[in-house]
């Protein structure tokens, strides 16, 4: 069995803190982003021949979404229910349900979960595998019941089971859970929303992640997970769906020999690899000390705006700044000894007495008992040293 899981489109979402100054073209395409997006998640879906798709909440951004956002997203639904694929659609926090803001009938092949009452269908794909799929929706901005309580265990009579599930983990507003009263369900996946960023929470219980970001927090999004279930395998792919993507980069520029140079450097640096994802970057120019008269052309835009007239329709840069270098302290310790303090803090007893209070929360209590994220910490923290700190000899 194949299937698509989607989360969090937002679909009618405006893309927020850009300058009012964007080049036409590029406006145009940012005008289109979010049905084009729809349609890349549509097309994927028919080119991957999946047997179904879900949508786990927030497809709407709007509590009201406009005439003209509910008919594109009919549209796109009537274009897989010409291809023979079910869609199966929750509400969440944004887009919570009530019948009267629909103008429009929702095609014969949407089944919708319309109320806060966990309900449950089965039903038979074309190969003859049995499935049944149990979920709610919201039908208020917030819901602070323990919903997966409410679940059923898993259908024995079906080849699969699969729960839709609009919620968050460590916040008591929206549906709050637990992992393990996920995994006690014997679920074969369980299909999340409401998380922004991809998250795997275990092998078989996913958030997907926006399919596309509308802001500059959320860099390096725009996909959606194909789902496939076998007797006792999982297989999940990303599928990148995105129409735009945001991205932050550091350029060095130690390699450009005069201002001359900058141009052509970052023009190749920013080249679009496709024109089939447009990019809007937050650029960082680092090592410029040793350019003439380099900083004025920052501080003016003359430089952004430059970049800005490459590719008008493909790349649109919102943000362009120079690194900020910050002058190190000098400390009368050496290196070994930095590093015996961080193998010290690195023994499980010394990293949970220092971090004691986060010891308290239920959440991080499993972090904090796992080596590789003890490391990670450490490693961040010594990354940090070395930028803040020159170390001298004891």
């Amino acid at each position: 069995m194949r299937f698509i899981h989607v989360a969090d489109l937002h679909f009618d979402r405006t893309f927020e803190g850009l300058s009012e100054e964007i080049p036409v073209d590029f406006l145009k395409k940012l005008n289109q982003a979010n049905e084009k997006t729809l349609k890349n998640i549509v097309t994927t879906a028919i080119a991957q021949q999946v047997d179904f798709v879900i949508f786990a909440g927030d497809t709407f951004h709007q509590m009201n979404p406009s005439l003209k956002n509910q008919q594109l997203l009919m549209a796109q639904f009537q274009q897989l229910a010409h291809a023979e694929i079910p869609v199966y659609l929750i509400f969440g926090n944004h887009d919570y349900y009530e019948e009267s803001r629909y103008w429009f009938s929702f095609p014969e092949n949407v089944v919708l979960f319309e109320t806060e009452t966990v309900k449950s269908i089965v039903a038979t794909t074309k190969n003859e595998e049995k499935y049944a799929i149990s979920g709610f929706s919201y039908c208020h901005q917030y819901l602070k019941a323990e919903m997966v309580k409410h679940f059923p265990v898993r259908n024995l009579e079906v080849d699969y089971h699969l729960g839709l599930y609009h919620g968050d983990i460590n916040d008591t507003n929206f549906a709050p859970f637990s992992l393990n009263e996920l995994k006690s369900k014997n679920y074969d996946y369980w299909a999340l929303g409401h998380i922004h960023q991809p998250t795997k929470l275990s092998d078989e219980i996913n958030y997907p992640g926006t399919p596309q970001g509308h802001t500059k927090k959320e860099r390096d999004l725009g996909n959606v997970l194909l789902v496939e279930l076998a007797k006792n395998e999982l297989t999940v792919t990303r599928i990148p769906v995105a129409a735009l993507r945001w991205q932050k980069k550091t350029i060095s520029l130690a390699d450009c020999e005069n201002n001359a140079a900058v141009v052509s450097y970052l023009t190749k640096q920013l080249t679009p690899l496709t024109e089939n994802t447009a990019m809007l970057y937050e650029i960082t120019l680092a090592n410029t000390a040793h350019l003439q008269n380099f900083t004025a052309m920052i501080t003016n835009g003359q430089l952004q705006d430059l970049l800005n007239q490459q590719w008008p329709d493909l790349v649109f840069v919102h943000t362009l700044k120079l690194e900020e270098v910050k002058e190190k302290i000098s400390l009368p310790a050496s290196e070994a000894l930095k590093t015996q303090l961080l193998q010290e803090f690195s023994h499980e007893e010394i990293f949970n007495e220092v971090l004691a209070e986060l010891a308290g929360n239920k959440n991080t209590t499993r972090l904090l008992a796992d080596p590789t994220f003890r490391q990670e910490v450490l490693a961040q923290v010594a990354e940090e040293l070395n930028q803040q700190f020159e170390w001298g000899q004891s």
